[in-house]
């Protein structure tokens, strides 16, 4: 069908390759998302195909292409460990531009093979809700004048109320509630970027994040406190860190942990409680058999997850000296 939430591939009449129904066609170019007038007309064309991201490559022949194309990014890629510990650290430092814009846009011999996957790149909210393996929210209650609504929700058992709506996307997540016409969830970019305008700290922090020691989530935040349930996995441990405006409450709920705290070890099992003061240097390290988890509550003038300095970390973290 005419999509506009597709980037597309046009080719021409060549055929590179032909065999068990499908022929491999030299690509002309790539067209970026069309408007809907735009999208008719490549589909009555003929020769545009939604371009599903999917790339076969020799490792070689790609490498040359980064070094030639985005030098820069390619660069940057020379700093990933090994064991690809620091991978998130690096991906956040590298320039955010896409495979398709920096470099196959750019590379002159290259084929596509038409074929019918039953594929979407689920890349919008109106996408998920045309899947049928997407799961609305079961505690939806329309009226009787609603219909062809979609609505997903994050929180088990709350229930969301519909009143005479039609063609509305609802998604309400721990941190957000997006409300949108069918048809119009392409903009949501565009309305990030206000969100980001205005409060950049709201489009970068999420209630949840995981990272090389485990994860966190954010279960309450108000003015002057946050509460956060903590998991640790085995075998790993924070960074030796500090805090400037926070100070902060451990009640260590499962597992075992060891807790570093101005040099000194604190040995902490389930129902164990220990206090970090603000500028105290301290991290957990999980020794045990089983992830630890703890209940943290931070107590500050700013709760920012930037209000950080490290002394050591494991996993290649910009380490005070």
């Amino acid at each position: 069908y005419p999509a506009t939430g597709f980037g597309y591939i046009e080719v021409d009449e060549r055929v590179f390759e032909a065999g068990g129904g499908h022929s491999a066609r030299h690509v002309r170019g790539f067209r970026e998302k069309p408007d809907q007038k735009t999208a008719e007309d490549f589909l009555k064309k003929g020769n545009f195909f939604w371009n599903a991201g999917i790339f076969v490559f020799k490792v070689n022949t790609m490498i040359a292409a980064f070094k030639e194309h985005m030098p820069g990014l390619w660069e940057g890629l020379q700093a990933l460990k090994p064991d690809l510990s620091n991978f998130k650290d690096v991906y956040q430092g590298l320039e955010s531009k896409s495979i398709d814009y920096g470099i196959m846009e750019k590379v002159r011999e290259q084929v596509c093979v038409p074929a019918e996957l039953g594929w979407s790149d689920v890349g919008s909210w109106d996408e998920v809700s045309r899947n049928p393996k997407a799961k609305a929210s079961q505690d939806t209650v329309p009226t009787e004048k609603s219909n062809a609504n979609f609505v997903f929700t994050s929180r088990a058992g709350k229930t969301v109320g519909l009143v005479d709506v039609q063609d509305l996307l609802v998604v309400d997540t721990d941190d957000a509630l997006l409300i949108a016409k069918k048809g119009e969830s392409q903009k949501v970019g565009a309305l990030l970027k206000q969100i980001e305008a205005r409060n950049p700290q709201v489009a970068r922090e999420h209630p949840f994040d995981f990272r090389p020691w485990g994860k966190f989530e954010t279960i309450r935040e108000d003015k002057g406190f946050k509460v956060k349930v903590i998991r640790v996995d085995v075998g790993q441990q924070f960074s030796y860190q500090s805090h400037n405006q926070r100070a902060e409450h451990w009640v260590l709920v499962k597992g075992e942990a060891t807790v570093i705290l101005n040099e000194e070890p604190h040995r902490l099992k389930a129902g164990d409680y220990i206090y970090i003061p603000k500028g105290a240097k301290h991290r957990m390290r999980n020794e045990g058999k089983v992830p630890a988890e703890f209940v943290e509550v931070q107590i500050g003038s700013y709760l920012g997850e930037d209000d950080i300095i490290r002394y050591d970390d494991d996993y290649g973290r910009g380490a005070k000296k």
